[in-house]
């Protein structure tokens, strides 16, 4: 009787800590109420990987059985985030199928929830396409905000297809070579470090 007590015990803890692990508020101090707050609905397809530059704990995240609510409070937010599903092959066979990184920037509002929009996935074949050029967006009753995609290739990679301007202008090709590779995201990066070095120096006064 002692043991299956126990055991009883045991189950109904798990079970309460797989269900309120669905639930998280990714920040610090007090609750801000719902009021300040937006929530992001993450399906179990997809980890979170940093949330404003700051990198997302995988704990937090992981033994999920269902998707999770995240709390944040409102205003602008940069979402790092990756699809990752483990499709069957065969009785005997599984396959890990992951994305490169995803990056998404939203003006998120206050008690407003956000969904990820993404094509249904119902084999390993459209899994696979869908990882090499995922279409994915995050969206509220009146908003979209469009996910810019990494590509996990080789950012060390440099094939060059033309010789002539690799002879003539070796770094104008380079330059042109990845800003073809890059995503929106990294592009806006890149335009805002542009504009930034090249602002005039103030003189001394």
């Amino acid at each position: 009787m002692y043991y299956k007590t126990v055991f009883i015990a045991l189950i109904v803890s798990l079970l309460i800590g797989c269900s309120t692990q669905q639930n998280v508020r990714l920040y610090e101090g007090p609750s801000l109420g719902e009021n300040l707050e937006s929530r992001l609905i993450l399906p179990i397809e997809f980890n979170l990987i940093s949330l404003d530059g700051r990198e997302v704990s995988s704990f937090t995240q992981g033994f999920r059985n269902k998707d999770l609510n995240i709390q944040l409070p409102a205003g602008p937010h940069t979402l790092v985030i990756q699809y990752q599903d483990v499709w069957e092959i065969d009785d005997e066979n599984h396959e890990n199928i992951t994305s490169g990184k995803l990056i998404i920037e939203a003006q998120m509002k206050p008690r407003e929830v956000y969904t990820l929009s993404y094509p249904p996935l119902t084999t390993i074949e459209q899994a696979l396409e869908f990882s090499k050029n995922p279409d994915v967006s995050l969206k509220d009753n009146r908003h979209s905000f469009k996910a810019s995609h990494i590509k996990k290739d080789n950012p060390l990679e440099f094939n060059s297809q033309s010789a002539q301007s690799e002879v003539e202008l070796p770094r104008l090709a380079q330059l042109k070579f990845w800003w073809q590779q890059a995503s929106q995201h990294e592009r806006k990066q890149f335009i805002k470090w542009k504009d930034a070095i090249n602002q005039p120096s103030r003189s001394l006064q």
